[in-house]
This record gives structure tokens, sequence and C-alpha cells, in this order.
């Protein structure tokens, strides 16, 4: 599934976080709505992730997140339980607190930029899972 917008807010609404186009009416009912068929997600046409935009989706298993995303909020993806890999831009800048707590199945991260750019990314606390994962840089796919 493509996403053009995932967020907290999107032209004067709430709760558009992923589980809102699958009738959940707050984030915290994500693990509800969300069919657990869906395994690969690709976030495309979005500046930010919002806040608890993806939280406790735990049937994720891939997410890749295309360019142009300069900022990863809070919780954005805390609890997903099941992703092993993540595919992150080089225009991300700044990943929130807990954005990937909880994301103990974490192990691969595929990185567009250098270690240089990486390294320059503000990663918050809370996001052990991600910063402890094998990090292939350069990444083209």
């Amino acid at each position: 599934m493509t996403l053009p917008f995932i967020g907290a807010k999107k032209d004067g609404k709430t709760n558009t976080h992923f589980g809102f186009i699958f009738g959940a009416t707050e984030y915290s009912l994500n693990d509800l709505f969300v069919p657990s068929s869906l395994k690969k997600v690709i976030v495309s046409d979005s500046t930010t992730i919002d806040d608890y935009a993806f939280d406790d989706c735990a049937s994720l298993e891939s997410i890749t997140i295309l360019d142009g995303v300069t900022t990863i909020r809070f919780e954005a993806f805390s609890s997903c339980a099941s992703l092993e890999s993540l595919t992150i831009p080089n225009s991300v800048t700044t990943i929130g607190d807990a954005a990937f707590q909880y994301c103990n199945a974490l192990t691969t991260v595929y990185y567009k930029g250098t270690t240089q750019q990486w390294n320059d990314i503000s990663i918050d606390s809370s996001n052990e899972y991600l910063i402890n994962a094998n990090i292939i840089y350069n990444h083209k796919g």
C-alpha cells in the first residue's frame, strides 16, 4: 500500500493516523483496525510522519519512506513489533522520541545517504532498536 499522507492532521482534519483509513477513531486502536494481512507500506508525498502515525501497527514488516520526508515524530512507528526492515531517505533530518520504541524485530535499516549524513540526523531518545539495527548506507532501492 502506498500512502500520500500520514499524520495527526490533514486539511484541518484530525485522526488521520494509519488506522484512520480502516476506521479507527484514534491511534490507540490501530492494532484493531489495520488488517493483519498488510505487511508493507510505502509513504510518499509527505514531509512529516506525525506523532503516533503508525503506532501499534503490529503486523507491518516493511516500511519504505520516500524522498521528501524530513521529520519522523514522536512514537510514529512505536510498537510495530513485526517491523523487520525500514528504508529511510537522506532527506530525513530529525527522528523524534520513541519513534521506533518497541520495534524489537527491526534488524535492517536501508539508508539512502552516507554514513556522515546518517550521523548528522538528530535522533532523540528511546530509539535503541533503530540505532542498533544493521544500517546499510547508500541504498539505491
